[in-house]
């Protein structure tokens, strides 16, 4: 379910388990997963090609065959048209705003199924995207001039301002989802940000042995 997006009927106790929590998301094919694969293989690249613009083309093309397999809803065609347009504008030179690559994904989700533009799947994703893209890094930065009294170097502030933009990701998308899912699923899920902030890591664990487990 969590590597191939494929719902099994047994699955469905657990799926509202998971939604009572605020934890369904991690079932659910998405931005974040495909965001993993594609670090993986951008990571893994750098390790064995020194050519930047080959990373770019293996992300591409591991992004084509991803999709060949995983259902095309809304959160992984979003997340597929920005994961492309980044990587042909990296080959191409040209820097690439967040907020241009998110408006254009929009556009071509909309034109794709127009009536989308009403559905959770649509006002999660997108909304969930433009609150990190716009609030992540000011509030992570204002975590780390709160709490840091050292100087700025070194590997424990490099690690602090990881954590910090960690749990900055977690409070905006808490934030900006919980007027939604309140709306459209009659429910609060005030656990969120604590359980993502655990589960995430195995998350990624998970998702990485999976992938390898595919490709060999």
């Amino acid at each position: 379910a969590v590597l191939l997006g494929r719902r099994q009927v047994e699955l469905g106790e657990l799926t509202q388990k998971f939604r009572q929590v605020g934890l369904a998301h991690l079932l659910s094919i998405s931005g974040a997963h495909l965001a993993i694969l594609m670090g993986l293989v951008w990571g893994a690249s750098r390790l064995v090609m020194r050519r930047p613009n080959a990373h770019a083309l293996l992300v591409l093309c591991a992004l084509a065959l991803y999709l060949l397999v995983v259902p095309w809803r809304v959160p992984i065609v979003r997340a597929s048209v920005m994961s492309a347009l980044f990587a042909l504008g990296y080959v191409g030179g040209r820097v690439v705003r967040g907020t241009e690559l998110l408006a254009l994904a929009a556009l071509v989700v909309l034109i794709w199924r127009p009536g989308d533009l009403f559905s959770p799947g649509f006002q999660l994703s997108f909304g969930c995207v433009t609150g990190l893209i716009l609030f992540t890094t000011p509030l992570s930065r204002r975590f780390v001039d709160t709490v840091s009294i050292e100087p700025r170097r070194g590997i424990r502030h490099w690690f602090s301002r990881r954590v910090a933009v960690y749990v900055a990701a977690n409070i905006v998308a808490f934030l900006v989802a919980m007027p939604l899912v309140a709306y459209h699923f009659k429910l609060i899920t005030p656990l969120a940000i604590a359980l993502s902030l655990l589960a995430i890591p195995f998350v990624t664990v998970a998702l990485a042995m999976g992938y390898l487990k595919i490709l060999l």
